[in-house]
């Protein structure tokens, strides 16, 4: 459904739009000219390697059925090991051993490939995928609940909202940092504990927006998102829905809620497939000053396919933004919003 959303939302070497509830009002936001490309590529991967899996799996399955419904050799060890051999793909008794080492060589790439590609998938495109499902009917609707809790438990201890913390000291300078589903969660986590604030007595207020010094997102899918899971159509019914989700939101409600001592970088790699820059969270139109806009910053150091995701943690950039938020004192604001 989502990607079906997203091609129609796209066009093939065309400028294209869709519109997003934000600031109080729908924003047309550009698409990308190869996003259609990009959707048709990935689609293509994932049906390619389901496909590849299932083969794998099959052969796997049907040879060990095979092998382990033969007698157990004897005693002898040469008998053992012939035997084991039938278990390893492309070890077939009619192949020569140059063809059976090629054979196995072909079958451990694929395996492995096949293997990884799931690993990848699992660990870092479904958990995305289940957490961000709009459809409160999804299996993994609990699993979104109890991540939030937990998020928003440790963002009230940090901040003070938990009495039963009496110990965490009074920070006066936070930096939020979430990497990949880490920072949706960060992200969310961040706006709800803004939303506490505003609803709290005077007493009990804890100035989130002015106490915390940066929202740091890296590897983060924030903005595919934003187009792809969260696309609404024109109709009366689901603006409704998209003004209702926006307004939970406060880092998209107004730019009251994103003051300059407050900034939102955004550390993204081309070379990571799931992350990317942070344009759909902003209307630079109604922004008093550029430094409460997004920072979008590019990694030169995550240049490795696939593995972008995750090089970002060695990085300097990374080390330096965390630094930079932690040990400087917004004293000035607008000198603050200088990039390094």
């Amino acid at each position: 459904m989502a990607a079906c959303k997203g091609l129609k939302y796209s066009r093939p070497f065309q400028p294209a739009i869709f519109q997003r509830w934000v600031f109080g009002g729908p924003k047309k936001m550009p698409v990308s000219r190869i996003a259609w490309f990009g959707l048709i590529a990935t689609l293509a991967c994932l049906l390619i390697q389901i496909g590849v899996i299932a083969y794998v799996s099959l052969v796997l399955a049907q040879q060990w059925k095979t092998a382990i419904s033969q007698p157990l050799p004897g005693g002898e060890i040469l008998a053992w090991v012939k035997w084991v051999a039938t278990l390893v793909p492309g070890m077939q008794p009619s192949l020569s051993i140059s063809a059976k080492f090629i054979h196995f060589l072909l079958w451990a790439l694929l395996v492995a490939e096949a293997l990884f590609v799931r690993y990848f998938v699992v660990q870092f495109v479904g958990d995305v995928a289940a957490y961000i499902s709009p459809y409160k009917d999804s299996k993994f609707d609990e699993l979104r609940h109890q991540i939030r809790k937990i998020g928003l438990n440790v963002g009230k201890v940090i901040y003070g909202f938990d009495s039963k913390a009496a110990t965490v000291p009074a920070y006066e300078k936070i930096v939020v940092v979430g990497h990949s589903l880490g920072s949706v969660l960060a992200y969310d986590t961040l706006n709800a504990l803004i939303n506490l604030d505003q609803v709290c007595s005077a007493q009990q207020q804890r100035y989130v927006t002015e106490r915390t010094r940066a929202l740091i997102t890296f590897g983060s899918p924030l903005d595919k998102t934003a187009f792809i899971f969260r696309l609404q159509s024109n109709n009366e019914e689901d603006w409704l829905r998209e003004q209702l989700a926006a307004s939970a939101q406060p880092l998209i409600v107004s730019y009251g809620y994103r003051p300059a001592t407050l900034r939102w970088v955004n550390i993204w790699s081309p070379m990571d497939i799931i992350s990317g820059s942070v344009d759909y969270y902003d209307d630079p139109a109604q922004a008093p000053i550029p430094q409460q806009l997004v920072e979008n910053i590019r990694d030169p150091e995550a240049r490795i396919p696939f593995a972008a995701h995750v090089q970002y943690w060695s990085g300097e950039i990374l080390r330096k933004q965390i630094y930079k938020y932690v040990s400087e004192t917004p004293s000035d604001p607008l000198a603050m919003g200088a990039s390094t």
